[in-house]
């Protein structure tokens, strides 16, 4: 698991942050506040020098949304040192 939460170095006018972010053997679980019902919640992960390990999205659900990022022998979970969540709207 994870043991700090992840500080945040893209945040999108400071709306959309990770509550907590905990991992099992093959998914990465997120917590982001501040969403709402209505669009899609994408997120993209990046490590100590700023590349990408992971990205996903998840339809929003209202006050908060949880994610399921599946990992497996993808990428290692401790590898995730800040994130970008941005929320979509359907048209």
């Amino acid at each position: 698991m994870l043991g700090a939460p992840v500080v945040s170095a893209h945040e999108l006018n400071g709306t959309l942050k990770i509550k907590r972010m905990t991992s099992s053997k093959t998914y990465v679980k997120v917590l982001v506040e501040n969403t709402h019902a209505g669009g899609l919640i994408r997120c993209a992960f990046y490590d100590e020098v700023n590349d990408i390990v992971a990205v996903d999205s998840t339809p929003s659900e209202e006050f908060a949304t949880e994610m399921l990022v599946r990992h497996e022998d993808l990428f290692d979970p401790a590898d995730i040192k800040s994130y970008r969540c941005i929320h979509h709207e359907y048209y």
